[in-house]
């Protein structure tokens, strides 16, 4: 696997687990305090946001697999 791919791909394994533990971490706050709910909408759009950039990478490292003409 060339580097390059190999460093994109790490960059999107990264970010997805950034992802992926703000999305924890936004559920986790919404069941523990039920009677009283954290202000979420800012947690919401940072995953989003994380998520978006872990497909930007993944697309990216995709687009690097491709054969060059």
């Amino acid at each position: 696997m060339p580097q390059t791919l190999h460093t994109k791909l790490s960059e999107w394994r990264d970010a997805e687990r950034k992802a992926c533990a703000a999305e924890r971490s936004l559920t986790h706050l919404l069941f523990e305090r039920l009677e009283e709910p954290p202000p979420t909408e800012g947690l919401a759009a940072e995953a989003r946001l994380l998520r978006e950039q872990a497909n930007e990478k993944l697309r990216a490292a995709i687009a690097a697999l491709r054969p060059k003409r």
